[in-house]
């Protein structure tokens, strides 16, 4: 007689922020964060850097289409550097906020100018806050766990 028995993790330390439109209605999609996963803060950092970067390059490339003269290609270029900004802006988002995390917010609205000033205030007012809350949390959390075993050797988590 074959048995068949199945089992799996607890998933208790997930972070879901539902997302609601203008009027206060949710929009049934949210953002889901592990927070249990101890590389997110890692990530964020990278983001942060990487961010830096392409407004770097943002900049860079609006300097030389300012050295052009007015004619119709300097408007061409000026919105190919601009989409491009947004497409790196979007897809860098999308790796802190997870899947389409961005068009999950912006719920139909295109970014732009505006919106990816309410995204940057999203995440660091809302999301980080709540993040850092965790990792001190986690911090307790090993201290409980494991103070007691580490305190001859000195405690690593102080």
């Amino acid at each position: 007689m074959e048995q068949e028995k199945t089992i799996h993790l607890k998933k208790d330390n997930i972070l879901r922020l539902y997302i609601e439109k203008e009027d206060g209605t949710k929009t049934g999609e949210y953002l889901e964060f592990d927070l249990d996963d101890l590389e997110i803060f890692e990530r964020f950092e990278e983001i942060e850097k990487e961010d830096k970067k392409i407004r770097d390059t943002l900049k860079g490339k609006l300097i030389v289409i300012e050295k052009q003269e007015d004619t119709p290609k300097k408007q061409k270029d000026f919105i190919k550097a601009e989409k491009e900004f947004f497409k790196a802006e979007t897809q860098l988002f999308n790796k802190f906020l997870g899947d389409n995390g961005v068009e999950k917010l912006l719920y139909g609205r295109k970014l732009g100018w505006t919106t990816l000033g309410e995204l940057n205030k999203i995440v660091e007012e809302q999301i980080q806050p709540l993040l850092k809350q965790n990792a001190r949390n986690f911090k307790d959390i090993m201290k409980d766990l494991y103070g007691s075993k580490t305190q001859n050797e000195g405690d690593v988590m102080e």
